[in-house]
Parts: C-alpha cells; structure tokens; sequence
C-alpha cells in the first residue's frame, strides 16, 4: 500500500480543517439554542404568573364591585352636598 501524495495530503489536511469547524460550530450553535431555549422557557413562566395573578385580580374585582360602586355612589353624595 502506498502512501499519500503531497495533493492528497493537502486535500486531507483541508477537509479535516474544515470538518473541525463545522463540529466547532455546530457546537456553539447548540449551547446557544439551549440557552435560547432556557430564556424562552423563563419567559413563559413568567408570563403563566402574570396572567394568573390577573385572573385572581379580576375574580377579587368581581367580588368588590359592589363595594367599590356604593363607596363611590356615597363619596358623589357627599361632594355633591357640600356643594
């Protein structure tokens, strides 16, 4: 068995450095997918509190209509009258 030529070492040599940065790359776009992935997953969870903090706010404001109606309806009454 022969060994390599000089052009075949040379194309050799090309391709290995090529298929390193392409496995260097693949790499680094993995980890940025995961982080992006990691950030996208913060920002669901955070935005499942928000909308369920502001469905027990619209349940509260339900219940304290009423309430929060006759004290203005009496505060009218009042600003008007000492008119």
């Amino acid at each position: 068995m022969q060994g390599l030529n000089g052009t075949e070492k040379i194309l050799l040599i090309f391709l290995s450095s090529a298929l390193f940065v392409f496995l260097v790359l693949g790499i680094i776009v993995l980890v940025n997918f995961i982080k992006l992935q990691r950030s996208i997953m913060r920002a669901a969870t955070n935005i499942e509190e928000f909308t369920h903090k502001a469905s027990q706010l619209s349940e509260l404001m339900k219940k304290t209509g009423p309430l929060f109606k006759l004290f203005s309806a009496s505060s009218d009454l009042l600003h008007k009258r000492k008119k």
